[in-house]
């Protein structure tokens, strides 16, 4: 059982662990170091006890003390060393995994993220990695460092009294036996507990979500009462896998303490009866040994109670590794790359459920910078549309034509560079202005996203800022009106320069000056390529030179 919790960290962290070979394996030869100078210092105690007390021999008394010391100062600078060099690696490895999983995370197919709330993957790539961080560092390297400690000890013991040191290496097999014994249940105990957590996570970030309409409609109370009941699941369950965790712990302390009283009484046994040549400085020496020898078997059993307690977020964070990454397709050469824009949905049905169709049989042809409405009731399948042609869900019959091509044959990030897309509630990140319109390509130049902006009138407002395009957006920075955050999006389209530009009810917030002002500068600056708006304003789909109604089925 222990074998498999270490594999499954394992299998966690050793792409992460590759480039850091070098310092782990330093850290623990220093280690190594550290434990034979920590052996040595009871060996020259109990020859002290031994042969310099008995003679009253000052000057054997003074060497076998001075080796005494020099031996737990190589210990104690080996253990200094090995901390300074792990703490730095640990550190190294899990920014690794963060990384990872985030960047993992931003290549998820649409479907991966319909299946798993926001705050549950926040809590795996924030607050999961933290807790796996410190477990790594304070139990998983510090064990590891115990079993070394206990191998090396118990082969000195059986090479210098081979009998003590056999029962000592007999009692090893019952310790891990015991050990193996109270871990399964407290394996699912802690996987209960962090489902739990994630259920809190998720009702709490429901309500800050929905906090103006809780306040409007003042459902202050009930929502209390739906958190406290969250919060009582995951307090439950915490504390069985607490109190698991610590009765395991108790069970094995207490073993760990009955093996250091033993070999007093064999070894009392055998100098009573002379039957082996054990003196009182070898039965001292041994119990330091083995109060080492226990204190290490609590770090090995702590460590491998933390890491059964840490299996779900091993597990959850595997989960987002292992999920299948969105398709991109094989890069395109130069030839494939269309240089028709032209649009065509053939028959394409489509279902969410896959009972309940959204989209039978639907046909559309687009040509290049045609400008095109999408109306119809909501329901109708005018945003699935949308996310048929950006590829973010896929239809179950029918084809979609981008020039002569279906576009699932074309390699997905060149594809996408045909389109920019602006949403009803664009998202904007929390950068700075300049940052944001940037983000519509890659290493644009100042004076591009300048021009930019002026083209949809927001760079007077830009200027007007503490920082001008270097003003921060949201959280510690400026708030921007809904029609400034349009025509930011507008102004990241313009700098992609795409050839075809989606809108989805991209006006539906703004007060109709501000709507009319936003589309005359849409006309204006995208008067060559395709556009196709959904829209459920006629005075919208007006401006557009041709109309699509759609039905709902």
């Amino acid at each position: 059982m222990a074998l498999a919790l270490y594999a499954n960290l394992w299998r966690l962290l050793q792409p992460f662990i590759k480039g850091h070979g070098r310092s782990l394996a330093v850290a623990y030869l220093l280690s190594f170091v550290g434990i034979v100078g920590m052996f040595g210092a009871p060996w020259f105690l109990a020859a002290m006890l031994d042969h310099a007390l008995p003679a009253r021999n000052r000057s054997l008394f003074l060497q076998y003390a001075v080796a005494i010391l020099i031996s737990l100062a190589v210990f104690f600078l080996c253990s200094l060393l090995k901390s300074y060099l792990l703490a730095g690696t640990s550190e190294r490895i899990f920014f690794s995994l963060r990384r990872r999983l985030a960047s993992a995370l931003l290549r998820k197919p649409a479907h991966f993220f319909a299946k798993h709330e926001t705050a549950d993957l926040i809590t795996r790539v924030s607050n999961d990695t933290e807790f796996l961080s410190l477990l790594f560092f304070d139990y998983i390297l510090a064990s590891l460092s115990g079993l070394m400690l206990i191998v090396l000890f118990v082969a000195m013991m059986l090479a210098w009294q081979w009998r003590l040191g056999l029962y000592t290496l007999l009692t090893l097999p019952c310790y891990v036996f015991l050990l193996s014994f109270t871990q399964r249940s407290l394996s699912r105990a802690a996987k209960t507990a962090r489902e739990q957590l994630s259920e809190q996570n998720n009702t709490l970030l429901d309500h800050i979500g929905g906090v103006k309409d809780i306040r409007f409609y003042q459902q202050f109370e009930a929502a209390d009462r739906r958190f406290a009941a969250a919060a009582d699941g995951f307090t439950a369950a915490n504390i069985r896998s607490v109190l698991i965790g610590e009765w395991s712990y108790n069970t094995m302390e207490l073993f760990s303490r009955l093996i250091t009283i033993v070999p007093f009484l064999l070894g009392g046994y055998w100098i009573c009866y002379g039957t082996a040549s054990v003196t009182i400085g070898t039965l001292i020496a041994y119990n330091l040994y083995l109060s080492y020898i226990a204190y290490a078997l609590e770090m090995v059993n702590v460590g491998i109670i933390k890491l059964g307690q840490a299996m779900p977020l091993i597990d959850r964070n595997q989960e987002i590794l292992a999920y299948p990454e969105e398709e991109c397709g094989k890069p395109e050469a130069a030839s494939d790359i269309t240089d028709s824009i032209r649009i065509e949905f053939q028959n394409v049905c489509f279902s969410y459920d896959g009972a309940t169709p959204v989209l039978k049989d639907f046909r559309l042809s687009v040509e290049p910078g045609e400008k095109v409405a999408l109306m119809g009731p909501s329901g109708a399948g005018k945003s699935t549309i949308i996310d048929l042609l950006t590829r973010q869900i896929e239809p179950q019959q029918g084809t979609i034509l981008l020039g002569e091509r279906a576009i699932q044959k074309y390699n997905l990030p060149l594809y996408l560079l045909h389109f920019a897309y602006v949403r009803q509630r664009p998202y904007i990140f929390k950068t700075s202005i300049e940052e944001n319109i940037a983000s519509g390509w890659y290493e644009i130049p100042m004076h591009i996203i300048i021009d930019a902006a002026k083209r949809v009138r927001l760079h007077d407002d830009i200027i007007k800022l503490p920082h001008g395009y270097e003003t921060l957006i949201g959280m510690h920075g400026v708030d921007l009106s809904l029609g400034q955050q349009q025509r930011l999006t507008l102004a990241r389209a313009l700098v992609r320069e795409p050839a075809i530009l989606l809108l989805d009810e991209f006006t539906s917030a703004l007060d109709r000056k501000t709507e009319e002002e936003i589309l005359d500068d849409l006309f204006l600056n995208f008067q060559r390529q395709t556009i196709i708006c959904v829209t459920h304003s006629k005075a919208v789909a007006g401006r557009f030179s041709k109309i699509v109604e759609i039905e709902k089925l």
